[in-house]
């Protein structure tokens, strides 16, 4: 279907032009009060701010409960707590016109401020408010939302779910245990007393056409009275600084959160920023109208079984290197990371978890407490292991700081196969206690946000967190979260999909052409299911596979004493007890599809392999449904991995063999595409469906011909560049009336 050298690789289409702007999202509600002293809190008061008036909170925002539900206290002790309480943010500096601070991803309001206006739906307590369809926006595009009148809300917490509630929460107990060594440790010295920093894409708004986001960084030298502030310098001319919100601590490091709101205008233009006016960093804004040019990424980490990466892949730099390079010819405006930003797999390492895995009755296991000092081990690897790889580790600390990124969880972001084990262990109290504090950490540097704040920051779900972002006014990304509410049974909640769909509803342009859904999983995937079969029939025994003796899958038990890679099959939408699920999305984003005209795109990593899948509509008396009448035709981009080692061949060549068209409902088929005639080297290639390199993608969208253009970014051999697969996903014109 594609040749290599189709493209440079950018996913560039042609610039200029662009479909008239959409009015999407209402204005922000106004920053709340501020509360203007810390006295309460027992901190000295800043200078030049008096007391907080009796109404307000005594700091802002008012912590959660204890961050752990149901677990035994720490034992007390003198030491400093580990969630001190923080002095309240102070009042902005004034900003020019549409440039600085960001209301729209501040702290929010308490219950004496003015109420947040209708939007995002963001939870399961806000659900049915939607019912009337009346946002503040104008009718939509189909009528008035109808909510589901037989929805509540849980009373408790949801099988699978996650109950800590980060923030300023404290921990088990308001004192840390005096546990040696327990200091968390930077591999260098930060630039000023600051680590970072992080620069994350929020959203698009219409309205305003403004470019939202925010920089994150860590100090180390404890609460200070004066907070840091971000300066921008846009053409030229110094913009008025930006105070810091201190989100959250960990001991003695505090995260600084600097939202903003930059305008854009008719030209694409470069901004510099720094951290209290020291080192410069930049990034790139696209102009109001043209089309965004983007990347997507997935695994960015190697796993345990590579013993010496620099050896056998050149290390983990050369396709950050190979994305930087196209990135200075030509900036990119936002970058995908779609799971797997880094590997957490060690944590279960860690002296401290020793009793719950020497512990072999399921029963006791389930019913082991999180320790204290299981805790605090397991907070300081989150903690270590994020800076590490965001901040220090390879060349990708250098994208995080210069391209504005929107990142969504898979399994190594907590560890590997989370939510896909056995009940006894999925809702163990240390499995529970470890989902939640790699939850703490992945909101902060992930989506500079805490549990308390994530729905303020355009998060929502019954238990998860999932985003939807425009970029420019042809394409959208939504970021569903595949993994904080997953179970055996489920991938997601019927109560999120709920809002997802009310969301897609509610706040996708009205000339947007492209969505594109970020699953961490590929929908659209060759399926193994004899292995998935063999492995579960073989799970209390010894264990066998159906394809061990091929080298496909290992023969080997996991830490918990369950098959290895069982987990993983049990990740895939294809997995038996996912089918049904499965139909079900792919169902509703059909009808979606058809109802908007719009297409339809899947954007997926986590199997370190590459190549493209699609749904389409069956034929009908061997008459085709052209491409842009066909609403069920829906691609499946995959793309992995950035950084860790491909599968073995053998697993490969397996998948080729299973990868045949298969029957999705009685007017829908899916197979994959073959993609790739020729390898990097030039070479022919027999299977041509799937291809074991590295790799990540660029995409763009095409003015002339209304498609979005997708670049597969190929290693080569040498490690030195890559070889770019384009897969050219067609406007959906309108939708099909064939059956």
């Amino acid at each position: 279907m594609a040749m290599p050298g189709a493209s440079d690789g950018s996913g560039y289409g042609p610039s200029g032009g662009g479909y008239p702007q959409a009015q999407v999202y209402p204005p922000p509600y106004p920053p709340p009060p501020v509360p203007s002293g810390a006295n309460n809190n027992g901190h000295p008061p800043v200078t030049g701010y008096g007391d907080a008036p009796s109404n307000q909170p005594p700091y802002y925002p008012p912590p959660p409960g204890p961050g752990y539900n149901n677990y035994p206290s720490a034992p007390s002790s003198n030491a400093p707590s580990a969630y001190p309480p923080p002095l309240p943010p102070k009042p902005q500096s004034s900003a020019a016109s549409g440039y600085g601070y960001s209301s729209e991803y501040s702290a929010p309001p308490s219950s004496n401020y003015p109420p947040r206006p209708p939007g995002i739906v963001t939870s399961s307590s806000s659900y049915n408010s939607l019912s009337s369809g009346s946002t503040g926006m104008g009718s939509y595009p189909n009528g008035p939302l109808s909510a589901n009148p037989s929805y509540r809300p849980p009373s408790g917490p949801l099988q699978g779910s996650i109950t800590y509630h980060g923030g300023m929460a404290q921990a088990m107990s308001g004192n840390v245990p005096n546990i040696p060594g327990m200091m968390p440790k930077f591999p260098r010295e930060g630039v000023n007393g600051f680590h970072g920093p992080l620069l994350r894409f929020g959203d698009m708004n219409f309205r305003n056409k403004t470019f939202s986001g925010s920089v994150m960084v860590i100090s180390t030298s404890g609460y200070d009275s004066q907070s840091p502030t971000l300066n921008f310098v846009d053409q030229g001319a110094p913009q008025p600084p930006i105070e810091g919100e201190a989100i959250d601590r960990y001991l003695n490091n505090t995260f600084w959160r600097f939202p903003f709101r930059l305008q854009l205008t008719e030209h694409e233009r470069t901004v510099n920023y720094s951290i209290n006016n020291g080192v410069q960093y930049s990034f790139t804004l696209p102009s109001a109208t043209q089309p965004w040019r983007w990347m997507f990424y997935s695994c960015n980490g190697f796993s345990e079984s590579i013993k010496d990466p620099q050896a056998e892949f050149g290390g983990p730099n050369p396709l950050w290197d190979d994305f930087l390079a196209k990135h200075a010819r030509r900036p990119f405006h936002v970058m995908v990371g779609g799971g797997d930003q880094l590997y957490c797999d060690g944590v279960w390492k860690l002296p401290e978890l020793a009793p719950f895995l020497k512990n072999k009755e399921k029963k006791k296991r389930k019913v082991l407490p999180l320790s204290p000092q299981m805790q605090h081990a397991v907070e300081q690897f989150y903690f270590e292991h994020y800076v590490y790889v965001f901040l220090y580790e390879s060349s990708f600390r250098h994208a995080v700081s210069s391209v504005p990124y929107a990142m969504m969880i898979d399994d190594h972001d907590i560890f590997d196969g989370f939510g896909s084990y056995p009940e006894y262990l999925q809702n163990s109290h240390v499995f529970r206690g470890i989902g939640s504090i790699a939850l703490r950490f992945y909101l902060l540097f992930q989506q500079h946000t805490t549990v308390t704040l994530a729905n303020h920051h355009q998060l929502f779900g019954s238990g998860g967190f999932s985003w939807l972002k425009h970029l420019g006014s042809t394409t959208a990304l939504l970021g569903m979260d595949t993994r904080f509410e997953r179970t055996l049974e489920q991938v997601v909640t019927p109560a999120s999909y709920d809002m997802i769909f009310q969301n897609l509803q509610n706040h996708l342009s009205n000339d947007c052409r492209h969505l594109v859904v970020v699953l961490g999983v590929p929908i659209v995937y060759p399926r193994l299911t004899a292995a998935e079969g063999a492995l579960s029939a073989l799970a209390n025994t010894a264990v066998g596979s159906i394809l061990v003796k091929s080298g496909a899958v290992s023969s080997q038990l996991n830490e918990f004493g369950e098959p290895e890679l069982l987990d993983d099959l049990n990740d895939h939408w294809t997995a038996k007890i996912h089918m049904d699920e499965r139909a079900t999305l792919v169902q509703r984003l059909q009808q979606f599809a058809q109802s908007r005209s719009i297409r339809v795109t899947f954007l997926s990593g986590d199997v370190h392999c590459c190549g493209a899948g699609k749904f389409h509509t069956k034929p009908k008396k061997d008459v085709t449904l052209p491409h842009n009448r066909d609403h069920r035709l829906m691609y499946q981009v995959i793309s992995s991995a950035i950084m860790n080692a491909p599968p073995p061949l053998a697993l490969l060549r397996t998948l080729h063999v299973t990868s045949s068209t298969n029957v999705f409902d009685k007017v829908t088929e899916e197979r994959m595409v073959e993609l790739f005639e020729r390898d990097v080297d030039d070479t022919n290639l027999v299977n041509r469906k799937l291809m074991g390199r590295r790799n990540y993608c660029t995409a763009s969208f095409d003015n002339g011909t209304g498609d979005l253009v997708f670049n597969i970014n190929v290693e080569t051999v040498d490690h030195t560049s890559t070889v770019p697969y384009q897969i050219n996903v067609p406007l959906l014109v309108s939708g099909s009336s064939f059956y």
